[in-house]
């Protein structure tokens, strides 16, 4: 029972919370004061409570309590053994531990994002949020306060393990258990979300160092994967009922948690749950709302560096991703486009041999398939920033097929032409990656550029007057890059058919086109390849 003086004091706290007062530390310290842990949930239970109010309590509530009131008889058994005393026995702190986890389990589910099964499309606002920021605050700063304070005493009690063996045992389990109560609230503030703040964010950062720290992990990454321990399939098995495909857009935070935690897999460990992780980015990837097919891309990208070739094509998982990802290729939104191009080329390596490395007859495969609807889509393409996309990875794309490039030598020259002719703003991207595709395509295909070498010419020697005679915004330095680039595949081509290029070059230097095309032709001319030793 109660002291009367207890009851006065808890109907004060009560009225405070009813009237919303800010001021409650002198109430909360009158009722550590007057009762322990136990009494006071006890009666706190009995009273009205909202879950705001219920938050704000506890993160004032843990940020003022000391050790002695939550566990007392440990605290009197580590005080009278660092006084150099014996104790008589090891004591029992269950009961304290059950209050403590149920207090931040009832926080945690009142801070999570909560499931929208009333929407049937995954449009939301701050709207849609109100309150989950402010029970989110007050469950964090509560987690972390009683986190570091269980942390420390913890430390305390493993000086004395020996003695304390039974407590230190629980104390050890509590701190688990409770981190990773809090940790799913603490994931779904770790970036910047329509139910997240600048606060809200700051603090879940901090309460994942901790949760690293009192579970023993250098890292988030070792936290999930560590051999004792493992808490990433504990993760995914609370995620898994909400990632189907009826249900993970009702669900807005849990993508974002999905892909938090797999970033944070790496090789080998990824490998081990690479049967389960595949199927929520596929969902992503094949929604319509940009921001979740880029984060199904990156997830993607991200299992396709962390794991083996053979690891995918065991699953049988490389030729849907494949299908999927040729889709995208025909994407109007440069961030998917930026996003699916690698992804795509991973997944050529794994899907069929690479041309690069023959041991029969090179055959046409997906490889030729894609890169024809690749240069297609260079053709025909208008917008800048799609184009500039396009030309960042098309020297990568003619390397991956290497020789077997010839086989689309026509369409590809063609697109070449077209990019060199075409301003696309002072940074001239487009021109410079074209370039570089044409210093590519010279390394892999140069037994058969002498056929093609007029056509080069012509578009090279083209994109030097252009610069040269058209005022325009582009910066002296960019020009100068442009005419070096232009210059070098000029020089690369003379050294694959000499004759030919010598008796071109020759025929446009008499033209007297400009200065600077005439310096650039004299620096092809006089130039000679050094010789390796």
């Amino acid at each position: 029972m109660l002291s009367t003086e207890a009851d006065e004091t808890l109907r004060k706290l009560s009225a405070q919370l009813s009237a919303d007062s800010q001021d409650l530390t002198s109430c909360l310290n009158c009722v550590m004061e007057q009762m322990n842990l136990r009494q006071f949930y006890e009666s706190l239970n009995q009273l009205s409570v909202t879950e705001e109010q219920y938050g704000t309590l506890h993160a004032l509530l843990f940020s003022l309590v000391k050790p002695e009131w939550i566990f007392p008889e440990l605290y009197d058994c580590l005080t009278a053994l660092n006084a150099g005393n014996t104790v008589a026995d090891d004591v029992s702190i269950e009961k304290e531990t059950s209050v403590l986890e149920s207090v931040i389990d009832k926080l945690c589910q009142a801070a999570l994002v909560r499931e929208f099964i009333e929407k049937k499309e995954g449009y939301f606002s701050r709207e849609d949020f109100v309150g989950v920021v402010d029970r989110s605050a007050n469950c964090l700063a509560a987690s972390i306060a009683l986190l570091e304070k269980l942390y420390a005493l913890s430390q305390d009690c493993e000086k004395f393990s020996k003695v304390l063996h039974r407590s230190n045992g629980i104390l050890c389990h509590l701190l688990e258990s409770l981190s990773f109560k809090a940790l799913f609230v603490c994931l779904e503030h770790m970036s910047d979300h329509p139910w997240t703040s600048t606060e809200t964010v700051c603090k879940a950062k901090k309460l994942l160092i901790l949760i690293c720290t009192v579970n023993h992990c250098s890292s988030f990454e070792n936290y999930m994967s560590n051999q004792n321990n493992a808490v990433f399939p504990l993760i995914f098995s609370g995620l898994k009922p909400r990632l189907q495909s009826s249900t993970w857009k009702q669900n807005p935070s849990v993508p974002y948690v999905f892909s938090f935690c797999v970033h944070h897999l790496r090789m080998p460990f990824l490998s081990d749950h690479l049967g389960t992780l595949l199927s929520a980015p596929l969902l992503f990837v094949d929604d319509h709302e940009v921001h979740y097919k880029c984060l199904g891309l990156d997830i993607i990208q991200h299992i396709l560096n962390n794991t083996s070739k053979s690891e995918l094509r065991w699953y049988g998982r490389a030729d849907v991703l494949y299908d999927l990802l040729s889709k995208e290729l025909y994407s109007r939104e440069p961030e998917i486009l930026t996003k699916a191009i690698p992804c795509l080329f991973a997944v050529l390596e794994i899907v069929e041999r690479s041309p690069l490395l023959p041991n029969t007859v090179r055959k046409h495969g997906k490889c030729d398939e894609m890169f024809r609807a690749y240069v297609r889509n260079m053709s025909l393409e208008t917008m800048i920033p799609l184009r500039r996309i396009y030309s960042h990875h098309l020297p990568a794309f003619i390397a991956k097929l290497g020789i077997t490039v010839v086989r689309h030598m026509e369409e590809l020259l063609t697109v070449i032409a077209l990019y060199l002719e075409v301003f696309d703003g002072p940074t001239e991207l487009c021109r410079l990656q074209t370039l570089e595709a044409v210093h590519q395509l010279l390394v892999q295909a140069w037994p058969r550029i002498p056929v093609h070498s007029h056509t080069i010419i012509q578009s090279v020697i083209r994109l030097i007057y252009d610069v040269s005679s058209q005022e325009l915004v582009t910066p002296s330095e960019v020009n100068e890059k442009l005419l070096d680039k232009a210059v070098k595949c000029l020089q690369m081509l003379r050294q694959i058919c000499p004759d030919k290029v010598d008796a071109v070059l020759t025929k446009l230097k008499s033209l007297n086109l400009n200065a600077t095309v005439d310096s650039c032709i004299d620096n092809v001319l006089q130039f000679s390849a050094p010789i390796d030793q």
